[in-house]
């Protein structure tokens, strides 16, 4: 968790952040280094008499991770979904240095969350972190947890290898329901994949299939936006 590996986000609401994000809003105000508070913000730390102290559950404390980060996020959850109070929302708003211009309440609680912890920052710095699918699988347990202990897995020279002109593997991360209908989320190993091209189905169990998957569409998230390439490219999301 303090090595930046986790975030937290609502897709709904627009706002995302780690722990370091609250260690730098944090560290000057309690005169705490950064680095020892983020340390110590998702485990069973507790604050007495400035200092950063551990077995916060046993001593019947409040953890750093539910006083400094979970109140304030409750807080404006409750002003802006619940209680439905304006004023309210735009006085917590401020005490966090944001500034409200809207005056919809769902909006203000918009506005208040993404200005205080935005999306764009903490995924830009995971995405920044995440290890390139060129080097990711030289490390042999990654490999594993792809494709199982097989010692020689059919596919495994090819994502080593993660050249465009190799043999085209996706790895579907995740499906999703939009406009009616199932979409996965998808990132390119080797290869690349085209509209109307099929893709054989392997699971991690089974090196041989006979399932064959068309591909009808291919969308690019950029931000928001879901944009349609022309192909999709080596190690991007799609």
């Amino acid at each position: 968790m303090d090595e930046g590996n986790v975030i937290f986000s609502s897709a709904i609401h627009g706002y995302c952040f780690g722990v370091e994000d609250f260690a730098v809003i944090y560290a000057e105000r309690l005169q705490i280094p950064k680095a020892e508070l983020n340390a110590a913000l998702f485990g069973d730390f507790y604050i007495s008499g400035g200092k950063i102290k551990g077995d916060a559950a046993s001593r019947g404390r409040k953890t750093l991770f539910s006083q400094l980060i979970l109140e304030p996020l409750w807080a404006l959850h409750h002003c802006g979904l619940v209680a439905n109070d304006l004023p309210k929302l735009i006085e917590l708003a401020g005490k966090l240095g944001v500034q409200i211009k809207s005056r919809r309440v769902l909006d203000a609680f918009d506005e208040a969350v993404r200005t205080w912890l935005p999306l764009s920052q903490a995924c830009f710095r995971a995405c920044a972190r995440a290890p390139s699918a060129r080097t990711a699988f030289h490390n042999k347990y990654r490999m594993q947890y792809l494709l199982g202990n097989k010692k020689e897995h059919i596919l495994s020279n090819a994502i080593e290898e993660c050249l465009p002109s190799g043999i085209t593997v996706v790895l579907v991360v995740k499906l999703i329901r939009m406009e009616g209908r199932k979409f996965a989320i998808c990132r390119v190993f080797s290869g690349k994949i085209r509209t109307g091209e099929e893709l054989y189905l392997v699971g991690r169990k089974v090196t041989h299939t006979s399932t064959v998957i068309r591909l009808r569409r291919r969308l690019l998230q950029q931000g928001r936006p879901l944009v349609p390439p022309k192909i999709a490219e080596l190690a991007n999301m799609h």
